[in-house]
C-alpha cells in the first residue's frame, strides 16, 4: 500500500488513517494480527497512549503494509538502523540535511 504520510498528523492518526483505507480491517482484527487489545489500538489511533516502541511500530508496519521507515518516521523518531550508518558517516547526514528543499 502506497502511503502519503502527511506530517502535520499524529501518529495515532496516521495509523487510523492507514487503517482505515484497508478493507475489513478493525481494530480489533488489528489488535489480533499484531498481539494487543482493542483497547491499546483505540488509545493509540485517539493520541490517548505514547507512540510505541520500534519493534510494534514494525509489527504495525507489516500488518499495514507500509514501509516500517516511514512509520517509524511518522512518530518522530529515528530508525534505529540509521543510527549507526550516520555515526559512521556524518557526511551523510550533511548531504542529506542539504538536500532538503527550502
Amino acid at each position: 500500500m502506497q502511503v502519503w504520510f502527511d506530517p502535520g498528523l499524529s501518529f495515532g492518526k496516521t495509523v487510523k488513517r492507514i487503517r482505515r483505507g484497508i478493507d475489513g480491517l478493525t481494530q480489533k482484527k488489528l489488535a489480533e494480527l499484531i498481539g494487543v487489545t482493542d483497547a491499546y489500538i483505540s488509545r493509540l489511533e485517539a493520541d490517548k497512549d505514547s507512540v510505541p516502541t520500534e519493534e510494534m511500530i514494525i509489527k504495525l508496519a507489516s500488518v499495514l503494509g507500509v514501509n516500517k521507515y516511514h512509520l517509524v518516521l511518522a512518530s518522530g523518531r529515528i530508525p534505529t538502523d540509521f543510527h549507526q550508518v550516520f555515526i559512521e558517516h556524518p557526511d551523510l547526514l550533511e548531504e542529506i540535511i542539504k538536500r532538503i528543499p527550502d
